[in-house]
């Protein structure tokens, strides 16, 4: 049971990070972008921890850097307001992304756990009322999204367009 959602996903997902990170996968690639669930499957708690391990691992950059510059973070339809704080401290709204893990958190309450449950508008909820500005709630709703994807928006745009004209 460890092994599973209930904690072992996040440790062994977050170990997964910290391995590309010191392997130096982001030295090589600096563009390349990560979007890490669950409020960055618990490493971005245990940061100043393993900070400890960067000089050892001879990075570039301080361990937290990647995090701001490299991943993008989403809820996973974790509505904990200790876990939206800290993400914002750590990586910034401007690096977060809005997400729910559906189906697996919506109508569920394992043991009455209620930071699980996405469904009847949980979740927008839980988004509408955090305390940010306006501004920083429609980054997160759907403007780091966009800016992430930009890209691919933007080619989807075109194709579509393409087959408009003919």
């Amino acid at each position: 049971m460890l092994a599973t959602a209930g904690l072992g996903w996040y440790y062994d997902l977050g170990v997964q990070y910290l391995r590309m990170i010191f392997s130096g996968v982001f030295d090589r690639h600096p563009d390349l972008q990560v979007i890490a669930g669950h409020w960055g499957e618990v490493v971005l708690f245990y940061l100043d921890h393993i900070g400890i391990l960067q000089n050892a691992a001879k990075l570039e950059r301080p361990l937290a850097d990647y995090f701001r510059q490299n991943f993008w973070v989403a809820g996973s339809g974790t509505v904990s307001e200790r876990y939206l704080w800290w993400t914002a401290e750590v990586v910034g709204t401007d690096r977060m992304l809005y997400s729910t893990d559906y189906p697996y958190t919506f109508g569920t309450r394992p043991g009455g756990f209620p930071f699980l449950d996405t469904s009847g508008g949980v979740a927008r909820s839980f988004l509408e009322q955090a305390p940010f500005t306006q501004g920083e709630k429609a980054a997160i709703g759907s403007g780091n999204w966009e800016m992430l994807t930009g890209h691919i928006a933007a080619a989807t745009n075109v194709n579509s367009r393409s087959a408009d004209d003919q």
